[in-house]
């Protein structure tokens, strides 16, 4: 008899269900709407290869635009740890290579809408280090009184590192003494 009547009332017992699901939704969109809201956060670089130096200017912040309720905004903004930003370059090679900005938000629900930029040019070029001799050159004569002696220079060699464009252009290290 219980599972007759169950069977009847079925459809009315599923629409009830249904429109309070309804009133619970609205009640919590309407305590809490979901808002959208830009975040800036610095860019970060990781896994960059050791071997490699980047050559080019990076930007130095990432506006992140999310959509999520108003309290969990006001926490995202009260607390900017959980909006990280950064380029992750493991694997990139010498030569322009294009990195995508990664983001992670730590609290939830947040859908991220936009990241400017999404994109960013990495140009990278093979690091070297290069030891050469110091060169003195003595200009003038010292003040009356005073009489030139040998000079030399400490330390008599220094290393340079650098792009391998950049290093293979240094001819000599000259210090000049006046």
């Amino acid at each position: 008899n219980a599972l007759h009547w169950l069977s009847r009332n079925l459809s009315t017992i599923l629409l009830a269900f249904l429109l309070a699901v309804v009133v619970w939704v609205s009640a919590v969109l309407t305590s809490d709407p979901n808002e959208e809201r830009i975040f800036s956060r610095s860019l970060t670089v990781v896994g960059q290869p050791t071997d490699l130096m980047q050559m080019n200017d990076l930007p130095t912040q990432v506006r992140v635009t999310v959509k999520a309720p108003r309290s969990i905004l006001n926490r995202l903004n009260n607390n900017p740890a959980l909006v990280q930003t950064w380029l992750d370059l493991s694997g990139f090679t010498s030569g322009s290579n294009q990195a995508s900005v990664s983001v992670r938000v730590d609290d939830s629900p947040v859908r991220i809408m936009r990241i400017e930029p999404e994109q960013v040019e990495v140009v990278l070029e093979k690091q070297i280090s290069r030891t050469l001799p110091v060169q003195l050159d003595i200009v003038g004569e010292p003040p009356i009184g005073y009489r030139k002696g040998t000079a030399t220079a400490t330390p008599d060699k220094v290393t340079i590192t650098g792009s391998e464009n950049l290093v293979s252009q240094v001819e000599n290290i000259v210090a000049r003494l006046d």
